[in-house]
Order: C-alpha cells, then structure tokens, then sequence
C-alpha cells in the first residue's frame, strides 16, 4: 500500500515538473522575441489593437522607432502590397509612389503598418524567421523618402 501512494505521488511530482517546462516551440519563440529586443523592436500592449484593421487574436503587434519623416500613416497590404488607408492627404503626396516601393519589399507576413510620430507599429505573423526580422528593421531604418508636409 505504501509503495503504491510514494508511485502515485513521484507520477504526481513528475507530471506537475513536465507541465512546468517550457515546450520546445516556446522557446524558440522566446528566443525569437529576445533577439527582436536586441534589435530594437518592442511587443504592442492591449491599447494598439484596436488601431489595426486586420486583428486577430493569431497575429501580433510589434513596434518599432520612427526614424522617418512620416508622423502619421496607416497602410493595409492588398493583393500582396502595401495601400495608404490614411490620412487622404497623403495618398496624393509625390512622393507615396517611391515609399510604398520600400514598404512593399517588406516580408508577406506583415499585414498592416500604422506610423506614430515616435514609433511605427506593425501587425504581422511572427513566423519565427529571423532573416524577416533582420529585413524588416532595415527598411524601416531606411524610411526618409516621404516628406510629411504638414
């Protein structure tokens, strides 16, 4: 009797430690999102959801520093590139065309991007592929083509 409650309790103790430790997905994701900290990148809090058009609870939203010029934008990807939604002004800026050229070499998982004076927020699938990351932070860096004349 005595033996079999010390194996009911090391399968207890056994189960509840499994239960504890990290998955291997969940470290490779952790992973991930350390790396993307090291390049600058935030994680988006409950109050940025709503901003976006295309949320879902399966997508996340990461931020990063506005180094452009453009305070103020908000682009959807349609039939696999980027389209201003607003402000309308600045769908007749001289300048959209070579700046949507930019923001359409961003990888396909990335779905939508709303420009704030300090940071640019954007929804995408975070697919785990480091490379995207790597892309992603370039073009954003490299965003000083629009000039926002407001």
């Amino acid at each position: 009797m005595d033996s079999i409650i010390i194996v009911i309790i090391i399968l207890f103790l056994v189960g509840t430690l499994s239960y504890i430790r990290p998955s291997k997905k969940t470290r490779q994701l952790s992973k991930f999102r350390l790396e993307a900290l090291k390049l600058g990148f935030k994680f988006a809090t409950q109050n940025l959801k709503s901003s976006f058009k295309r949320y879902e609870a399966n997508l996340e939203i990461y931020l990063i520093k506005n180094n452009s010029e453009l305070s103020q934008g908000h682009f959807i990807k349609e039939n696999k590139s980027f389209n201003c939604y607003s402000p309308v002004k600045l769908k007749h800026d001289p300048n959209l065309e070579k700046f949507l050229k930019k923001i359409n070499n961003l990888p396909d998982s990335i779905l939508e991007i709303i420009f704030f004076e300090s940071n640019i927020a954007f929804l995408w699938k975070e697919n785990l592929i480091l490379d995207d990351l790597n892309t992603i932070n370039e073009i954003f860096s490299s965003l000083d083509a629009l000039n926002n004349n407001e």
